[in-house]
């Protein structure tokens, strides 16, 4: 099915409409609270933020204290960004004296006992996310599930597939049967997490805002990291410690050999590994440990990847079986560190970047990624998060050692036609200015936010808590300043309260 023949042209023709009109944003947020000491809340779940079980926008991730904040799809990168301000604004007023660290690595943890798992009561479904996370805490220790970022979650619209459907011939139309639009949209959403893992090592230089962490976050000295004052840590080059090996990883999930060529042998590997049973985890249940079972994946949602093909779910329905059932419906980008320099953990201008490197790798041809490739990738990936800012760093691509500098200039050379195609439709150049500032952190590395971060803990004479403990400061300030609209407010107020009536529903049941 060639899906990729006269794409571009097509496209240019018809105009940035073509890629925009249906597409849908969404963005998950994570963040720890904490005390007004700079330490990690030991407290339950607030009751002002209803249940974390059942509330649609406010849960939790591993920890008690790991907010989750999950958006509705939105239509424009604008309106994406503004429902998750109002989320955290609608917070800030339940915290009491807790505040929400802004930081991707965590706080001073304590020991790995004392990290608390988060809890969601005795139904069913509850128990099931609790023991999932004990699962996690024995496999992978709970310090590394303490780490927070940002999810992109990304769909262009059908109307995109049914234009690319459109330019096949009746034959080959034909040859694909009835469901001719979810073929093209699958082929298509495979081909582009192929491409994003080709360019997925440029993120953690351009959005990496984690070059710096608390020592008690590891639990062995780390040579490759430098002290500053008494109990902070740096890569004097890093760019994204948290997704580094020390940081939030699985490198036994090599192991499973999940490529993403298409979506059948996706699904086929990810089965195998949600049932076949893997000796070292054997071994946590036969010593005590909680865990739903011993195979290489609990469930889906512990493979670790920088992207993933989704589908909306129904009631209790796997999301194997989802994407098995109704193919790929969106896509969610999982490389994104929280930006500690604005109050949401995110801003439009890394939104618009990160949306026009997808429709890039959207629209380009993508040959099949062998896992020789995907590991070369992977490669040059931790290269970048340990040496980004290194202004000799060469990367071997194309069987070429070439500057990283250049190959981020030529990044952005392929992608400023696709920026000005889309900056056609807007009155505010977002994606051109986002690819501007982009080049000008290639082109000077104390630009990229690991730098600023780096030069404003080192330049405050404070160690990394104290440091963050003001940036949260200064948000839980300016969001707590900030105003709903009534109709917002009244929105949370009332999914807040379903929220803990749907939750004692189920702990009724569960008796």
């Amino acid at each position: 099915m060639p899906v990729y023949r006269n794409l571009n042209e097509r496209i240019r023709e018809a105009g940035a409409r073509i890629l925009t009109r249906g597409s849908l944003h969404g963005l998950e947020r994570e963040c720890l609270r904490i005390t007004s000491n700079g330490q990690l809340a030991r407290t339950a779940h607030p009751t002002g933020l209803g249940s974390s079980l059942t509330h649609p926008y406010i849960t939790t991730d591993f920890a008690e204290p790991q907010l989750e904040y999950t958006t509705a799809p939105h239509r424009t990168i604008f309106g994406v960004t503004r429902e998750l301000r109002h989320l955290q604004m609608f917070t800030c007023h339940q915290l009491g004296q807790e505040i929400l660290w802004p930081l991707s690595m965590p706080p001073a943890l304590p020991s790995d006992a004392e990290i608390p798992i988060a809890q969601y009561g005795n139904s069913e479904n509850g128990l099931k996310k609790t023991i999932y996370r004990e699962g996690l805490a024995n496999r992978y220790g709970p310090r590394m599930q303490t780490i927070s970022g940002v999810h992109y979650n990304f769909s262009p619209g059908d109307e995109f597939f049914r234009f690319v459907l459109e330019s096949l011939t009746p034959t080959e139309r034909d040859s694909v049967g009835p469901t001719a639009i979810r073929a093209v949209r699958d082929r298509m959403y495979m081909g582009t997490i192929r491409n994003f893992h080709r360019h997925a090592y440029f993120l953690p230089f351009l959005f990496g805002a984690s070059s710096v962490i608390d020592d008690s976050f590891l639990t062995a000295p780390d040579n490759r990291l430098s002290r500053m004052r008494r109990r902070t840590l740096y890569g004097p080059y890093a760019t994204s410690l948290r997704l580094s090996d020390i940081g939030y990883t699985n490198r036994e999930q090599w192991e499973l050999n999940i490529l993403y060529n298409n979506l059948k042998d996706y699904l086929s590997a990810m089965w195998r590994a949600v049932s076949t049973s893997n000796p070292e985890f054997e071994r946590i249940t036969k010593e005590g440990g909680r865990q739903l079972n011993s195979n290489y994946l609990q469930i889906e949602n512990e493979h670790y990847s920088a992207i993933r093909p989704k589908q909306n779910l129904g009631p209790g329905e796997r999301p194997l079986t989802a994407l098995a059932d109704r193919g790929i419906r969106y896509l969610e980008v999982r490389a994104l560190d929280l930006n500690p320099f604005t109050a949401s953990g995110i801003d439009r201008e890394r939104l618009a970047f990160t949306h026009l490197l997808l429709l890039h790798c959207l629209i380009q041809e993508s040959p099949p990624l062998s896992a020789q490739e995907m590991i070369h990738y992977h490669h040059l990936q931790t290269k970048v998060i340990w040496e980004g800012r290194n202004p000799d760093l060469q990367l071997e691509v194309l069987g070429r050692h070439t500057r990283f500098h250049d190959l981020g200039m030529q990044l952005c050379d392929r992608m400023s036609g696709l920026a000005e195609l889309l900056d056609r439709e807007r009155p505010d150049n977002m994606y051109t200015q986002s690819l501007i500032h982009q080049r000008r952190s290639f082109e000077d590395p104390t630009r990229t936010p690991s730098a600023r971060l780096l030069n404003e803990v080192g330049g405050s004479e404070v160690d990394y808590i104290d440091y963050g403990l003001e940036l949260a400061l200064r948000y839980r300030a300016e969001l707590c300043a900030g105003t709903l609209t009534p109709r917002m407010q009244r929105k949370l107020d009332r999914v807040t309260q379903q929220s803990i009536l749907d939750f004692e529903r189920l702990e009724s049941s569960a008796v």
